[in-house]
Parts: structure tokens; sequence; C-alpha cells
């Protein structure tokens, strides 16, 4: 340290110098990384300037604060006061050089943060304020910095800005969003912002309500414009639109954001479409409009692919007016709205998948040990890539959001819902029953409320089934869910009964499926294999219920109970009933006491159905002799046929 000191001037400079030219020290630096690793799990792990003044502090180097200070600014080239703790050791030790590591800081994807409390100083690195500001350094204050500097995190370059007219093309990007969250990390240390109330604020509570005080208002009172032009180059359409509460804590918002962008696997400039970023809060008349359909939200929602609906932990965002119609939108309650438009939901937990609940030992690849859960509309593509089948894989995937939360969502209302201005629930209550005269009264109670209600109690209903079928009786709380996916309108439903359910699932829950599959499906995936308690009474449920799914085309169905002529009959008379089927999966793992004609007859029946185009047959312990397989193959009329399992390895 005395030779850096005096050779070069500076103790930041002095030590890259020095350190670049001890190979020995390289070592010792790895060991420092393994060590943080083991201590804190990641090497990578973002940390303020207090958590490094706090660690070099106690490792008693005889640094002086000007030092550490100095040491600390020269490593965060892009001043968004935080680094990388790998990086910053990397620079010290001389591993990289400042142009090397102000790269690796700007391509840096680390989107979680972690930030200590540096108890020595008494700095509460945790705690944010609103009305007192220190700066980032004695240099800056010396200089008098401009307000704007405060916010100089905010920009990966330095600052520009644009203007986009038009407000459903300003979404915000994950990496402007993770500059944000570094942003409010960093003014950490130098603040102590207080809410609205008064209470001290820690920055995992941080809130949209108080970004918008903090940070959106006053970055852009200068140009008077929307937090997203402050920070864009250029238009940003908006690929997703997010409905959500105001009062989620912004890491868990971001958190979710991460993780459906990941399932997604959406392009990094993706655009996320959020009112509190693309409204221009100095002018929220023009872009709010005067009533839902002229709004800055119903205008993105028509440009995206679809919505993500963010449920925080107390399912309050369905409680608010706006996010009930952003709902009523999605799931296409608007005559305008595209049939292929997806409606997500996401949510953040603590709670991670029961270890008995994946098959194999696997462990749910979003919520193993905590983290957060979507439930997608339809397949994603990790799920179309798994070895183990789309369905298996996403009902996996799925299986970490919270059962309680999607409890408390089956008994949300529509109608109950509330808005902070009386003028916006008669708005949006009139729009969903179609009543030209926004400004009414609406009714306590109407039918439409209830299509609504429906709807959404459908959508968790369905990707909760299987675990309600795991964790309640078939004749005490599986009924809310029946009620609920019966009523849904859902034109997709997928379930794949694993885990406890190969052990636990019974005829009874299988019939009450039966009866609450909704008539609109036009694609249904049910899969038993390896169920071994349901029987070919449940089967023969299933299969009578087809004819009724009159829109029905894509069928694949899955069971591992024993058949004999008689229910493999009545299995193919079922499913032949059902008049739209183009594409047919059907897997029968245990016909070993059917006979040959039975199964031939079989196949035929279903080969026949007058719109089939594909059909693909497994049919287990079966012992065909080649010439009643020829007999299956010249019988069935499809465009594409295949067929499996049979007991000779045909």
């Amino acid at each position: 340290l005395a030779q850096a000191r005096s050779a070069h001037g500076g103790v930041a400079v002095g030590l890259h110098a020095c350190f670049m030219a001890d190979v020995a020290l390289q070592s010792v630096a790895e060991q420092v990384k393994e060590a943080w690793k083991r201590e804190r799990g990641s090497e990578h792990e973002l940390v303020s300037f207090g958590t490094i003044h706090c660690l070099l502090r106690k490792l008693n180097l005889g640094l002086s604060d000007d030092e550490i200070q100095s040491l600390f600014s020269h490593a965060d080239a892009t001043r968004s006061g935080v680094v990388t703790f790998s990086g910053f050791i990397d620079f010290v030790f001389g591993a990289c050089t400042e142009k090397d590591f102000r790269g690796q800081r700007m391509s840096e994807p680390e989107f979680v943060i972690d930030v200590e409390q540096n108890e020595e100083d008494g700095q509460d690195n945790a705690g944010i304020a609103k009305v007192t500001s220190a700066p980032a350094s004695a240099a800056e204050a010396e200089a008098g910095a401009a307000k704007e500097d405060l916010f100089i995190g905010l920009f990966e370059a330095p600052p520009g800005g644009c203007h986009i007219e038009r407000v459903e093309e300003r979404a915000i990007t994950l990496k402007q969003l993770m500059m944000l969250q570094r942003h409010l990390y960093s003014r950490a240390q130098q603040s102590a912002w207080i809410d609205r109330g008064g209470q001290a604020l820690e920055v995992e509570s941080i809130n949209l309500y108080h970004v918008t005080d903090l940070v959106i208002k006053p970055s852009t009172e200068a140009r008077r414009c929307s937090f997203v032009e402050l920070v864009a180059e250029a238009s940003q359409p908006s690929e997703w639109f997010v409905s959500h509460w105001w009062g989620e804590p912004v890491v868990l918002f971001i958190r979710c954001l991460l993780q459906h962008s990941k399932d997604r696997e959406c392009p990094r400039d993706a655009g996320y479409w959020v009112c509190a970023y693309a409204n221009n809060q100095w002018d929220l008349s023009k872009d709010i409009g005067e009533g839902p359909e002229s709004s800055s939200f119903r205008k993105a929602m028509r440009l995206a692919r679809g919505t993500v609906s963010l449920l925080d932990a107390d399912a309050v965002v369905y409680t608010r007016i706006w996010c009930i119609y952003e709902v009523f939108i999605s799931v296409g309650g608007a005559s305008d709205q595209r049939p292929d438009y997806l409606f997500d939901i996401y949510t953040t937990s603590s709670v991670g998948a029961r270890h008995g609940d994946i098959e194999d030992g696997g462990e749910s690849p979003s919520l193993a040990g905590g983290g957060t859960c979507g439930i997608t509309d339809g397949y994603i593509p990790a799920d179309d890539h798994s070895r183990k089948g789309s369905a298996r894989c996403k009902r996996h995937r799925e299986l970490g959001f919270p059962f309680a939360l999607v409890q408390q969502a089956l008994s949300i209302k529509v109608q109950d819902a509330i808005a902070s201005q009386e003028h916006d629930k008669n708005c949006i209550l009139n729009a969903i029953i179609g009543c030209p005269q926004v400004d009414e009264r609406p009714p306590k109670d109407h039918p439409r409320y209830d299509h609504l209600n429906s709807v959404l109690h459908g959508r968790f209903a369905a990707a909760s089934w299987t675990r309600a079928a795991e964790m309640l009786e078939a004749n005490e709380g599986l009924e809310q869910h029946a009620a609920a996916l019966l009523t849904s309108g859902l034109s997709k439903l997928t379930l794949h009964f694993g885990g406890s359910c190969l052990e636990n699932l019974k005829d009874p829950a299988v019939i009450l499926l039966g009866q609450s599959l909704p008539v609109t499906l036009n694609s249904l995936f049910l899969g038993f294999q390896g169920c071994k308690h349901v029987t070919s009474n449940a089967m023969l449920f299933i299969t009578s219920r087809l004819k009724d799914l009159k829109s029905l085309m894509h069928l694949e169905l899955r069971f591992s109970c024993t058949c004999d002529d008689v229910s493999l009959a009545s299995v193919a008379q079922g499913i032949a009933a059902a008049p739209a089927v183009e594409a047919l999966d059907l897997l029968m793992e245990q016909c070993n006491t059917a006979s040959n004609d039975a199964v031939v007859a079989f196949a035929e029946t279903l080969g026949q159905m007058p719109k089939l185009s594909r059909l693909t047959l497994t049919i287990g312990g079966a012992k065909l002799s080649n010439a009643d397989q020829s007999a299956v193959l010249d019988s069935v009329k499809v465009g594409c046929l295949m067929i499996g399992g049979f007991a000779n390895g045909n």
C-alpha cells in the first residue's frame, strides 16, 4: 500500500498497478471470491459502497475512508452506486483494467441486488428517504452537483432521452428496469427517504407509489415527460401489457417480469408496458383519456402480444377496478380483441415446490427454494423442449404457484372492485356490461359480471386442479374448483396428474373433473398415466363427456387402468362421438386382457372419425399378429398414423 501511494500518487491507481505485476496475488483474489461465494452464495452479487466500505475496514488494511471511496469510484464506472463483488475484486487485484471493468458492468446481466447494513458507520443501507439527501461523494458535494445528477444511475449512457408521441410505444425494457432498481439501492446509501405518512422506507418495500414520488416525478420534472421518454433513445412498442397493483414492491414486480421474460424467451429489448412509466405523470389526462376505450391502457393492449397479470401476496390486484378492466379485455371481453391474445399470471413466493410433488426427484424450475412462478396461457418454449413432455413440464413449472393465493382468487368478484375515482368505476363496469352511457351508475349485479368472474376463477381452477386433487377430498372443497372450471369458458385445458396423485388420485375426483369440463374447449390434455387408483369406470365417464365438447379439435388422453374388450369398445364410441376432433393422441397402457379383435375394432372405430387427420395410438400389452396390425393400418383412413406399444415390439 505504501509503495502504491508513493509510486502512483493514489490508492485506486496504485493498487491496480502494483497488483497487476504480482501474479501471486491473483490466487489471493480467487480465494477472496471463493470465500465470499461460500458465505453469500454468489460471487457475482451486486454490492454497494457501504458493503465494500464495511468489508475493507473489517479487513484492517489501513485504508482511509477517502481511499476506499476513491477505489470504489474507479470501479463503479457507470456511477450506478453498485458493483459486482467479483468484478470489484478483479479490478483491485489487477485481473482486469478499468476499461475492461467498465465493459463488464455495461453488459452485466445480474438483476437481483442484496445490500447489507453498515453497522460500523450506523448507516442504514436499506433505508430510503424522500426529504433528505446526501451526495454520493465529497467531490460531488464540493462541486455542488445539479439535482439531475442524483438520477445518473438511471442511464446506461450519458442521458439523452427522446420524445415518443404514441403512449402505447412507451414500454419499458428489463434493462431499464434493472437500472431503476440499481438506482434505488444506490440512493439507499445516500438518502433517508420517507413515505407520504412520514414512515421510513426499506428498499424491499418500495412500491410504485413511492417510486413515482421519489424517482419518476423528480427525474422528469425538468422535461415534463414520461419516465420512458427520459431513459429511452427511441420508441419502444408494447410487446407485453403489465396489469398490476401499484402497492406491490418494485423488486418483486421486476422479479416476476424477469421470470416471465425467461419463460417466454423474450428478446432482451422486449417492451413491457407499465402505466407509471409510460404515462406522462405531468399530464395524465392526455394519456389516460376520457374513458377506458380511449385510454393509454387500451391502446397498449391493442398493440401487445398479451397481458402479464402480476398477482400480489394478498390478491389486491383483483380488487382494483382498472386491473379488472385489463382482465376483461385480456380474456376476450372486447369485440376487437385478437383471438391469439395471451393472458399470463405471475406471482412471487417464499415457499418452493414440495420435493414429493415432483417425480424422479426433480424440482420445480421456477420455485425450487422460493422465487417466482407463472400460470401461462398454454405452453411456453421450455415446455416444448422438455424431454419429459410438454404437459408434464408445464405441471412442474406451475406447481409452485401458492395454493392459498389460488383459493383466495376463486372468491374474487369484479363488481366489488374499488377505485380511487368513482367515475372510473362507473365507466369500467358500464364498459363490461356494454352500456354506452358510461357515466350512469352501473347495476350491482349483472350476467356479464358473473361471466367475467367465471373466466377469471376458471384460469386459477385449471392451473391448480392437480394440486387441489392432491390436497382436497373430492366431496370437500374440490367442488369450488369444479364449479369454476365448468363455467370458465376456457378453450384450452392441460392437466397432468403426477406426484402424490399417482398414489392418491381416485375415481370420484376424476369423475368430478369429467362433469366440470367446459363445453368451450377446443384443446384438451388429460394425463392419468401411472395413477394406480384410477379405474376404467373413471376413464369411461371422461370419454362419455366428449360428445358434449362440440368445438374440441385436439385431444390427448393417457390412461394406465386395465382395459378389456367392453371398456375398449366404450372408449372408442365415446371418443368417436366428439364431432370436431382433428388430432387424437391416445395412450392405453394396460390392454393385456383385451382380445386382438377388440384392439383392431378399437383402432378402426377411431380411424373412421370424419374430421380426424392425425391419429397416434399407443396400446400397451396387446399381442397383435402381423395380420392384425396390417388390418389396423388398412382400416384407419387418416393423413398421419402412428401406432406403438404392442407387446411384440411393433
